[in-house]
């Protein structure tokens, strides 16, 4: 993914865990499961620390899954 300039950031939120996937910009872009982080503010600050250290453009979209449902797409294979 590096080799772009934007990577979008879903995330599908809960009480506890919220579920994270990333695309690579454009319409062939991947599209990837990240997996899970705990809800709690540091740990949203650690996610997007490591993905900053990409030196991409970040974007991020809340409540990603139902998008992906409508594309026909599952995160995490269930």
């Amino acid at each position: 993914m590096d080799r772009n300039t934007e990577l979008f950031v879903g995330l599908d939120v809960a009480k506890a865990r919220h579920a994270v996937a990333v695309a690579q910009e454009g319409r062939q872009g991947e599209v990837r499961y990240w997996g899970e982080i705990d809800a709690d503010p540091e740990s949203v600050r650690r996610l997007v620390a490591k993905l900053v250290q990409r030196n991409v453009r970040l974007h991020f979209c809340y409540e990603f899954a139902a998008v992906l449902r409508l594309r026909g797409l599952e995160l995490g294979g269930s």
